[in-house]
């Protein structure tokens, strides 16, 4: 028997509701003598379960799963904290005269700390506002994305290698300059243009890739809320991770002494 609530209904709520009407309708009918058959105690033959509850084999392994990629994905803290790391590095081995001017003005430790810690917290903020917008694209976009990757239609891959061979013919107009970083970028943009765009032709050879197969996760249409929770989460963590990163090459910049960053040439 399946029981459905009203809108703003919480599961527990109308399992609680359910299993008090049916201890009422059970007490009932075990006092009627004229009853033939008597309905099933709850416990003994009777289960009343939410929808979570009852499909618990499935969903369990699905949250491990998720729970899995979470603690994967979170390796991308310290990615992001090396690369803040290595960068501010660099930016105060070239800034060193001027942290030296800095200091000798009677700028304080804690100042030169907070200059750099104040980069490390924009490029944090910034970063997760860039990566919350492109999650929210991906997500909401989800389901055209895998109908391309199991129904591919002829025109992306055209359009992408079409794309390149534009790219690499204003490579090849740029390039009789003599310049190369026109010609190194150009050829980076054109040969990854060209390989996702053979990519999409081999889809489109072999018949698509279905990713989310529904006989395996029992949806047609794929789940695409965004779980706002988790998201603020990896956002505040990214901030959080940015300042450790900002956080070693401050205290360097900190720690320069005036004299030797003036005659640093």
């Amino acid at each position: 028997v399946l029981v459905r609530a009203k809108d703003g209904v919480a599961p527990e709520q109308l399992r609680e509701s359910v299993e008090e009407a049916y201890l009422a309708f059970w007490d009932e009918m075990d006092r009627d003598e004229t009853a033939i058959v008597k309905p099933p105690s709850p416990g003994l033959g009777l289960n009343i379960l939410t929808w979570l509850e009852q499909q618990a084999q499935f969903i369990g392994p699905v949250e491990k799963e998720r729970e899995l990629m979470r603690t994967i994905f979170s390796v991308v803290y310290v990615v992001c904290a090396a690369l803040v790391l290595s960068i501010f590095w660099a930016i105060v081995y070239e800034k060193t005269r001027d942290i030296g001017i800095l200091r000798s003005i009677g700028a304080s430790r804690s100042g030169i700390v907070w200059i750099f810690l104040r980069y490390g917290l924009v490029v944090g903020v910034i970063g997760s506002i860039v990566g919350l917008g492109l999650a929210f694209l991906v997500t909401h976009n989800i389901n055209s994305i895998h109908h391309a990757l199991s129904d591919p239609p002829l025109g992306i891959p055209i359009a992408i290698l079409g794309l390149a061979a534009a790219v690499l013919a204003a490579t090849v107009v740029r390039s009789l300059s003599g310049r190369l970083l026109p010609l190194v970028l150009g050829g980076l943009a054109t040969a990854t243009l060209a390989i996702f765009g053979l990519l999409f032709l081999w889809l489109y050879h072999i018949g698509g890739f279905t990713v989310w197969d529904p006989s395996v996760y029992y949806f047609t249409t794929i789940p695409n809320d965004l779980d706002m929770t988790t998201a603020i989460t990896t956002m505040i963590g990214a901030v959080i991770f940015s300042l450790i990163g900002a956080a070693v090459p401050a205290a360097k910049a900190a720690d320069t002494d005036p004299v030797k960053a003036l005659r640093y040439e």
